[in-house]
């Protein structure tokens, strides 16, 4: 591009003016600048003019981060009429904090994280189905960040914070079939219930996935939905198609948070996990035979 500076000012030549008023040019301009900058130094981009300010507020929200307290305000602003907000995100992260709080108080925390996620289900599967990357990292909040009153007997706060697995359950049910490129890392802080398991979701996501990281408290077989046919002598039939064709990166993090106690879980017996878990077995003869013994 050609131009002269004068102050603050630039002059543009004809070539660059006509690229300039192409709206996909240009929102490929403000996406790439999006991509290298902060929030707040993308902001003056909307005050351009009616035309940047429409395409740059696209672009500021195909990308979105969320803590506890905007997700907060972020649901509340969807339920205004007419809002379109949600259409456009692409991009959702979730940084939250999991309070610890007193097992004998019965005021309910500020954010309450199993509310926030279960509400936020309802709204991904009703208009976010444009969403292409889901990112959720939930991490606790230190005792010594409470505000605690001085009658207030720290021992009797709850070393292990929590929230309830059905939320997440809930959560990742609602992702649309757009959404490629998943993280979830609770660092273990979700508890789960009877019967509750969330490995049967993980597992409708994994074939349209290209990249996935996963940190939960509980994990079986049933997570990998691998077909009844194998190589396996026991199994009729040769090998499938692959599973995740798309896949290029998967990390499984199984060290949960310092605060936890104990480690990774297997999920609960459930007697439609039993059929999984053959079919796991000859996956690893499968893997076995194919995979060159190094010597």
């Amino acid at each position: 591009m050609t131009g002269c500076s004068v102050g603050v000012a630039y002059c543009y030549s004809s070539s660059d003016k006509v690229l300039l008023e192409n709206d996909a040019t240009l929102q490929k301009i403000l996406l790439r600048l999006r991509e290298n900058t902060s929030t707040h130094a993308f902001l003056p981009c909307l005050l351009v003019c009616k035309k940047w300010y429409s395409l740059a507020m696209v672009v500021l929200q195909a990308a979105v981060v969320l803590r506890n307290q905007s997700l907060s305000g972020f649901l509340k602003s969807t339920r205004l009429p007419l809002s379109s907000k949600s259409y456009a995100i692409q991009s959702l992260s979730l940084l939250l904090d999991v309070a610890a709080g007193d097992p004998r108080s019965t005021t309910a925390t500020t954010w309450p994280l199993d509310c926030l996620l279960k509400d936020l289900s309802k709204i991904i599967a009703g208009d976010m189905q444009a969403l292409r990357i889901f990112s959720l990292r939930v991490d606790h909040q230190p005792v010594g960040a409470l505000d605690l009153g001085s009658d207030v007997d720290i021992d009797r706060i709850t070393a292990e914070p929590g929230f309830p697995a059905s939320a997440l359950v809930a959560l990742i049910a609602s992702l649309p079939v757009t959404c490629n490129d998943l993280e979830i890392d609770t660092s273990g802080f979700e508890t789960y219930a009877d019967g509750e398991h969330l490995c049967p979701q993980i597992a409708r996501m994994l074939p349209g996935l290209t990249h996935f990281r996963l940190r939960i408290r509980q994990l079986c077989p049933c997570f990998i939905d691998l077909p009844a046919q194998s190589s396996c002598p026991e199994c009729q039939g040769g090998l499938q198609v692959p599973l995740c064709p798309k896949l290029r990166s998967l990390v499984i993090n199984m060290e949960l948070s310092s605060v936890i106690q104990g480690g990774v879980t297997r999920c609960s017996q459930l007697p439609q996990t039993r059929p999984a878990e053959k079919r796991i077995g000859h996956a690893e003869d499968d893997l076995q035979k194919s995979t060159p013994q190094s010597t």
